[in-house]
């Protein structure tokens, strides 16, 4: 009797401490993977040469704003692959400022490169970026 108790018990604690790391579907996109864009320090994307690497977003990073390093100087960004799903839209936002809140630039679709043109005065280069869904 004192064995099952415990099995209970222990079964039980699991049971809630396991649904407290569940995270919360945002959308109905089945795939794990979100989106991918590479960036360069340069501008023309492709024909640039300093590029700067890949970016891979997961389905559990929307609406979050990230910073790109600060060692880097990102003037321009391809978006390569973007996953949707049902009813949803979802698009890459890029910021000149560090916290997603200045200059908010929705990239082009797949393939097509957006080249940053800072005004007078302006930071160099792209700050921070985020993405977001939305139902149709």
């Amino acid at each position: 009797m004192q064995i099952s108790n415990l099995f209970i018990a222990t079964a039980t604690t699991l049971g809630l401490t396991s649904n407290a790391f569940i995270i919360p579907r945002q959308t109905n996109i089945t795939d794990e993977h979100l989106a991918n864009f590479r960036t360069w320090g340069a501008p023309d994307c492709p024909g640039a040469t300093d590029n700067e690497g890949e970016w891979n977003s997961q389905i559990f990073n929307l609406n979050i704003c990230y910073q790109f390093p600060n060692d880097i100087e990102v003037e321009s960004l391809e978006l390569e692959n973007i996953d949707t799903g049902v009813d949803i839209t979802c698009s890459v936002y890029v910021f000149t400022d560090d916290d997603c809140t200045v200059d908010e630039v929705a990239l082009p679709p797949v393939g097509q490169c957006y080249n940053y043109s800072p005004a007078a005065g302006a930071d160099p280069g792209m700050g921070s970026y985020k993405i977001a869904c939305s139902d149709e």
